[in-house]
């Protein structure tokens, strides 16, 4: 009986060992992707880019402007996230999907494609922002004729 448990908990141990090195492989693979797709950088810009828009819509916070983006840059940077961010990549994608994407983005097209992203999706949301704005006429007939317009709406 005791050599039936020692050899079912030797199993079990080889099976833990097996699982945990796959979980690190697969979360140096995701790290690699992570890295391939140039998310420091990512980060760094959408620090930057959070607090000059909290500095547009409230000037007077100018004098802080170093204290938010450290403050930013301690929950936000690459270096904070990345633990979350390898999880999510490994657990979203296979170890050769992953393997997969960073070929691609190792790539002279990969990486202009990480490099232009940023000023694409910048465009897309300035065009849909502006389209907005010039239609906000709409808006306020598709409220007018809305169901809340008997609860307390225009």
């Amino acid at each position: 009986m005791k050599t039936r448990t020692a050899i079912a908990s030797i199993v079990m141990m080889i099976g833990a060992c097996g699982t945990a090195l796959a979980d690190d492989i697969n979360a140096a693979v995701a790290e690699k992707l992570v890295v391939s797709l140039g998310m420091e950088k990512s980060l760094d810009s959408a620090i930057e880019q959070r607090v000059d828009a909290q500095l547009k819509q409230k000037m007077e916070l100018s004098p802080y402007k170093d204290v938010m983006t450290k403050f930013y840059g301690k929950y936000m940077s690459y270096n904070s996230l990345k633990p979350e961010l390898t999880t999510m990549v490994s657990q979203t994608f296979s170890k050769k999907e992953m393997e997969d994407i960073a070929a691609f983005y190792d790539t002279p097209t990969g990486k202009k494609m990480i490099a232009k992203m940023p000023e694409i999706v910048s465009k897309a949301a300035k065009s849909g922002a502006d389209r907005a704005e010039a239609n906000l006429d709409d808006m306020v007939v598709m409220i007018k004729s809305s169901n809340l317009k008997g609860r307390g709406g225009m």
